[in-house]
């Protein structure tokens, strides 16, 4: 497999099954998180990547239970806190949208802080808008394109992302 393509407009359905390697059940792992179904993946590889994937989703708060020796993983994301789904991006779209209409930077990201440990994230390690080019700090907009870059952590998982402001 060398690409798992999903399009929007219809339920998500159907059956794979890949090899016992990594290169073929980490994507589609990672695609388990685009349903609230139960799903049941076989022969899956007891390796290292799949075992930070099972203690990654047991984190978020994902129902999952994997026979080792069956090689079977049954994973459930309908128990994901509603706070935990996509609180990350979604919060900092809300900084965004505040900062340029006209919030202060720091107030804007109190308020981001603040929004991801009520949605779950047990700290928030930082949370700044930077120069998109040289990323040193920004105090304010105006001053050329910037970036909004936050870590954020969640259980033992520390999630990074940045977005243009």
């Amino acid at each position: 497999m060398t690409a798992l393509t999903v399009r929007g407009g219809q339920p998500l359905q159907g059956r794979i099954d890949p090899s016992a390697n990594k290169n073929a059940v980490l994507p589609v792992l990672c695609a388990t998180l685009l349903t609230d179904g139960k799903i049941t993946l076989r022969n899956v590889p007891e390796i290292t990547d799949v075992t930070r994937i099972h203690g990654f989703f047991a984190e978020l708060g994902s129902t999952v239970h994997w026979d080792k020796t069956a090689k079977v993983l049954k994973i459930d994301h309908s128990t994901i806190s509603a706070g935990a789904r996509a609180t990350l991006p979604q919060a900092m779209r809300a900084a965004i949208d505040q900062i340029r209409a006209g919030t202060p930077v720091a107030a804007a990201l109190e308020q981001l802080a603040a929004a991801l440990l009520d949605g779950g994230f047990s700290a928030v390690d930082y949370a700044e808008v930077r120069d998109a080019e040289s990323l040193a700090p920004l105090p304010e907009l105006g001053l050329g394109p910037a970036r909004l870059l936050v870590a954020a952590r969640i259980g033992g998982t520390r999630l990074i992302d940045n977005m243009a402001v």
